[in-house]
């Protein structure tokens, strides 16, 4: 994982250019991505692309970039990896002794070289963006991988282009002022869009979106156009295979999957809750590699966390149980991760300076502690994210897809045991309301955020499109597979955002078997019929491990998160996050309704300054509004 940059400017490189090129190489945010080296290179005098390197795989200085290629044609700066580096090498008529000593950026530029970048783009599997230079057709192109999970911001205006990694620098490089994009952040604050949006907090400034590579030509310096190059046109719908030939070829492809992820010259961690993901990754390694596991100890588990960790009990009880068991069976080193809760605004505004925006999980300070507790010791880190998206693992929303499946085949016997055996385990008014969100209808939206209270608060908009999948979706008549797509195209694209630009901050590395090219086409191809059972999500990984974890732990349809107790912070507004909120500076921005803001928090608290009614109601709509303003305080102030 590194961070790059690319600079096209119609009037030339000069001297006063280069340095803003320099300077936006080693702000913080780019020298957190890439600490190792720092390079760039001057293209026709009017190109500059550079690169921060954070260095994994082949160690040395001839893997530093940008890389040329060999025939000189051209440069590439890359960010990410190539998991399948190794497989590809085959496909060039380089001689094996001399790809062997070089890394997977190398086999990935010279594939480009040899064969062309439709081509190897969909031969690659692995989490990517690049910025590739053809200096043979002055041609420029831009490319990220299938699901958002490494970040490829541009602007673009009639004498200049730039790509990058992260907004800051982009802005750095042109010399250019923030300016807000207001549309975007009451989006955030609205709907909870994200890292999905092509759009940023910062006005003209947008993201190449997942699955996406684009052309640019500078000769005729034209306009910037994304080409698809994966999308359900790819998915080969087969005949459906019996539930024994699924639950072999899925095991295989998850094994092959860690394996390859497995790939490399520093040590690797996991990050181990002792959930069904992560404990997937741990068992299905097989113990080829001595990976660290970092356990979170959430809040409510501190005070007994001794107990637990003493108990012989052979059944465990909970996630940290069952981590703390697993972690003695596969003898691994186990290191627990304590949540600070005394810096939590200094936690959020690094969470903020890093994502550039804010985010709607409550719990990214959780995450930031993680990884700068994992940043210590090492470089890489092993995640189980993209299994929910995947297989169906948010139950509360995906039986409710079950529901309406049995519906549009007029089974409805079936539909009403769904239904019972939903109401089991969820409120059916909650659920019913977050599947309503979930669909993300501009007017179901619309209808949400007029009957809104957070309506008053901030300056209404109407929610964009651009982002909602329904033309990516086109023709998919699964039901099953369609929200599989769906949840990949939006709620995993924002986590990975996250995940990326948290992680990247402190300068580690994050890998997720559960997005591997082969695995999510094994799943395309017919195993999401066996994603969801009427009273289980992830079903064919419950029974990929059925030998390996405790029933109660596979029987078990609820998903637990980070436990969060920020909201304490707002039970009393003398405390730093309400202070902030409640300030004349934060009033007067011209995003809020700045009267009803103030009648908002004066209906939540009393006059001594303690709260009136249950705050963790309001706390999502207070910790959007704090989000908002630190992000104003940190890149506009």
């Amino acid at each position: 994982m590194c961070g790059i940059l690319f600079l096209y400017d119609k009037s030339g490189i000069n001297k006063e250019k280069e340095s803003y090129f320099k300077n936006s190489l080693k702000t913080k945010g780019m020298q957190r991505r890439g600490p190792d080296n720092t390079s760039y290179k001057i293209f026709k005098n009017s190109s500059i692309i550079g690169h921060t390197r954070l260095s994994i795989i082949d160690l040395t200085k001839k893997s530093n970039q940008p890389l040329e290629s060999f025939n000189k044609r051209f440069i590439i700066s890359f960010n990410g990896e190539i998991f399948n580096y190794k497989e590809l090498s085959y496909f060039l008529d380089i001689p094996k002794d001399k790809l062997s000593s070089f890394g997977d950026t190398r086999v990935l530029l010279e594939l480009i070289s040899e064969k062309g970048l439709e081509f190897t783009l969909e031969k690659i599997n692995g989490d990517f963006s690049f910025i590739l230079i053809d200096k043979k057709l002055s041609k420029i192109y831009a490319a990220r991988d299938r699901y958002g999970a490494k970040p490829l911001y541009y602007f673009q205006n009639s004498n200049s282009l730039c790509f990058g990694s992260r907004i800051e620098a982009i802005h750095i490089a042109l010399n250019k002022k923030f300016i807000p994009d207001l549309d975007s952040i009451r989006e955030y604050f609205h709907h909870g869009v994200g890292g999905e949006s092509k759009h940023t907090w910062f006005r003209d400034i947008k993201r190449i979106s997942p699955g996406c590579f684009c052309e640019f030509d500078i000769n005729k310096f034209s306009h910037l156009q994304e080409k698809k190059y994966f999308s359900n046109k790819n998915i080969d719908i087969q005949k459906l295979k019996s539930k024994d030939a699924s639950i072999q070829e899925f095991d295989q492809c998850l094994k092959s999957s860690i394996k390859k992820r497995l790939r490399s010259d520093v040590p690797l961690s996991l990050s181990f809750s002792g959930g069904l993901d992560s404990s997937s990754i741990l068992i299905k390694s097989n113990n080829q590699s001595p990976l660290n596991l970092y356990t979170y100890v959430n809040d409510e588990n501190i005070n007994n966390f001794q107990r637990i960790y003493f108990s012989e009990n052979k059944e465990p009880h909970d996630d940290l149980k069952l981590s703390i068991s697993l972690a003695k069976r596969y003898k691994k080193k186990q290191i627990f991760i304590y949540p600070n809760k005394n810096d939590f605004v200094e936690n959020l505004k690094n969470c903020i300076y890093a994502l550039e925006s804010g985010h709607t999980s409550t719990s990214i300070d959780c995450a930031y502690q993680i990884y700068k507790n994992i940043s210590k010791n090492h470089k890489v880190t092993m995640e189980g994210q993209g299994a929910d998206e995947l297989l169906c693992g948010y139950f509360n929303i995906s039986s409710l897809i079950k529901v309406y499946d049995e519906l549009m085949k007029f089974n409805f016997t079936n539909c009403i045991k769904l239904i019972f055996i939903h109401r089991e385990y969820y409120k059916l008014k909650n659920s019913f309301l977050v599947f309503l969100r979930w669909l993300r209808n501009p007017f179901v939206s619309y209808l949400f955020s007029f009957f809104s209270q957070r309506n008053r608060i901030i300056k209404f908009q109407f929610i964009r499109n651009d982002y909602l999948p329904n033309k990516f979706y086109k023709g998919i008549k699964k039901t099953i597979l369609w929200s599989i797509l769906r949840y990949q195209r939006i709620g995993l694209t924002n986590l990975l955002q996250y995940g990326d630009a948290l992680s990247m901050d402190n300068s580690v590395e994050t890998r997720n078997p559960y997005l591997d090219k082969e695995l999510c086409d094994e799943v395309y191809t017919g195993t999401y019929e066996y994603a969801i059972s009427s009273n289980l999500g992830k079903l064919i990984l419950r029974l990929v491990l059925k030998n390996d974890l405790p029933s109660n732990l596979l029987l078990n349809p609820s998903k637990k998160g980070f436990s969060n107790s920020n909201f304490i912070y707002f039970q009393n507004i003398s405390n730093e996050p309400l202070s902030i909120i409640n300030d004349q500076r934060t009033f007067s921005r011209n995003i809020w309704n700045g009267k009803f803001l103030k009648k908002y928090i004066n209906s939540l608290y009393n006059k001594d300054g303690s709260s009136k009614k249950y705050i963790g109601k309001h706390f999502n709509t207070l910790f959007r509004i704090l989000s908002i303003e630190l992000w104003f305080r940190t890149f506009i102030d």
